[in-house]
């Protein structure tokens, strides 16, 4: 009986704890605010996979293996590829305008073609796959990681056998924070916004009319503050 497409492709998340992004990224005036943006991050991202009838491996930084991004991001894959899959797609927690549509048709892309791209507005990538057997060929380890070069380089690598989904924006500082928030649903923004509030140096009574008038495009309701994990 031949596999179905449940059975030979997995989605690998290589996402950083809460804890380790408030390390790496600025995304609000202090470390707590920061780690609880990022949990928001990573809740939205399991919320879109769960609704994936795929398995899902959660790779974070206590499980990644290497000295470079390129050789933990090279040996996540490998790793899911070992257990027996054939396709395998990566996507990180940063890109909160990511869909369950954009991964079901990476999903469709590797059906027939070697890899698929999510490009970034910065150059980077939001989502790649690979079919198994054209993996190493495309080269993660040696990949500019961290520039505006990454998309390109992954296409010029993959002998542009591969193919693009829409371009979307990802969240690394909080200019891009404060950039996507248009582009979000209401709750994602109520959510978001208190967590801001941290980012305005007004009195207090001023800060909410201040993100509200230069942040968003329609009225919103104040949802409950998230709590740091």
């Amino acid at each position: 009986m031949p596999q179905t497409r449940q059975q030979h492709t997995a989605i690998l998340f290589f996402s950083k704890t809460s804890s380790a992004e408030a390390e790496r990224k600025k995304l609000a005036a202090a470390k707590r605010q920061t780690k609880a943006i990022a949990q928001v991050f990573i809740r939205n991202t399991r919320q879109i996979l769960r609704g994936l009838d795929l398995p899902v491996f959660t790779i974070s930084e206590h499980a990644q293996r290497g000295d470079s991004f390129g050789e933990r991001l090279h040996n996540a894959f490998q790793d899911i590829f070992d257990k027996g899959f054939t396709n395998v797609i990566a996507i990180g927690n940063d890109c909160l305008t990511l869909t369950k549509n954009h991964i079901q048709q990476a999903i469709q892309a590797l059906e027939t073609t070697p890899s698929v791209l999510g490009p970034s507005t910065d150059g980077g990538v939001y989502l790649l796959g690979f079919q198994k057997e054209h993996f190493n060929a495309c080269g993660l380890k040696n990949i500019p990681w961290q520039t505006n070069n990454v998309f390109s380089e992954l296409v010029q690598n993959t002998n542009n056998q591969c193919i693009t989904l829409d371009i979307l924006s990802d969240i690394d500082n909080i200019n891009d924070l404060i950039a996507s928030l248009k582009t979000l649903s209401v709750s994602l923004k109520n959510i978001l916004s208190t967590l801001l509030e941290s980012l305005v140096s007004r009195p207090f009574e001023t800060r909410l009319d201040f993100i509200h008038s230069h942040l968003f495009a329609t009225s919103l309701l104040r949802g409950p503050p998230v709590r740091s994990l």
